[in-house]
C-alpha cells in the first residue's frame, strides 16, 4: 500500500506499507512465514525524481521471530540493499550520468 506522507515545492515524501496478509520470506532460513510478526521499523530511501522533485519512500519493513531458530529477522526488499539510503534503480541512474551531471534535474551543474 502506498501512501502520500507530505509534498512540497522540492520535495514528495510516500509512505510504502506491506500486503499484511502476505508471509515474508525470512532471511535467516529462507522459508515463508505467515506467523511470529515482531513489529517493524521504517527506512527513509531516495528513489527517483518525480515530476522533478526528489522523492523520499519511507518503507515499512516487519521484523519477525523466525519459528525456526527464534532470532528476530528484519524483512528483505528485493529493490532496497540492506543499509542504503537509495533505491537500487536511483544508484543505477546515478552512475549511468556523465560526470557534473545532477539525477535530479539531468543538467549540468552550474
Amino acid at each position: 500500500m502506498t501512501e502520500r506522507i507530505s509534498e512540497s515545492d522540492s520535495e514528495i515524501h510516500l509512505r510504502l506499507e506491506p500486503d499484511k496478509c502476505k508471509a515474508f520470506v525470512c532471511s535467516g532460513c529462507g522459508k515463508a512465514h505467515k506467523v511470529g510478526y515482531h513489529g517493524f521499523v521504517i527506512a527513509v530511501v531516495e528513489d527517483l525524481p518525480i515530476i522533478g522533485k526528489r522523492t523520499y519512500l519511507h518503507v515499512v519493513k516487519r521484523r519477525y521471530k523466525c519459528p525456526e531458530d527464534d532470532r528476530i529477522y528484519i524483512e528483505e526488499i528485493p529493490w532496497l540493499k540492506k543499509w542504503s539510503r537509495v533505491t537500487r534503480r536511483f544508484a543505477e541512474q546515478v552512475g549511468r550520468l556523465p560526470a557534473g551531471f545532477s539525477a535530479l534535474t539531468m543538467r549540468p551543474f552550474t
